[in-house]
């Protein structure tokens, strides 16, 4: 059963993909108090960006404190499309106090906005790094 899903996915995937569309996957994650902006943002926000066609965010993991709102966006297959929306979810998440980054990690396409996110924390990581790394052989040139 589950292999016939991953290929009913697959098929689906390659549909839209087909017709001109892209799939992505932004995860973010708040606190509950704060869940609800970030939803309408995401949401409402980043339906406003030229060439998304869909969004449909949802929560996926909860903790004592907060969750994780998961969020599936499609789109027209345009890179300038696919930048703005990560510029947008940036935006939103700043101003409702969420971050950009929850279990897919951060990886190099959200590093600079996780550097903007943690502001003067970034230092601090990057010092721990220096001294933990003082010949600089792990990951060099991605994160810090």
């Amino acid at each position: 059963m589950e292999n016939r899903l991953a290929k009913d996915y697959e098929s689906q995937l390659m549909q839209l993909v087909n017709q001109g569309l892209w799939v992505e996957t932004i995860d973010t994650a708040t606190t509950w108090s704060r869940l609800p902006g970030l939803y309408a943002g995401i949401k409402g926000e980043l339906k406003e960006v030229d060439g998304v066609i869909y969004v449909l965010p949802r929560i996926t993991h909860i903790y004592l404190n907060g969750a994780s709102l998961y969020s599936v966006v499609v789109l027209r297959q345009d890179e300038n499309t696919y930048w703005r929306i990560w510029h947008k979810t940036f935006e939103i998440t700043s101003k409702v106090g969420a971050t950009i980054t929850h279990h897919h990690g951060t990886g190099l396409l959200k590093r600079d906005y996780v550097k903007l996110e943690m502001n003067q924390q970034w230092e601090l990581l990057r010092k721990i790094k220096d001294v933990l790394d003082v010949n600089m052989i792990m990951n060099p040139g991605k994160i810090l």
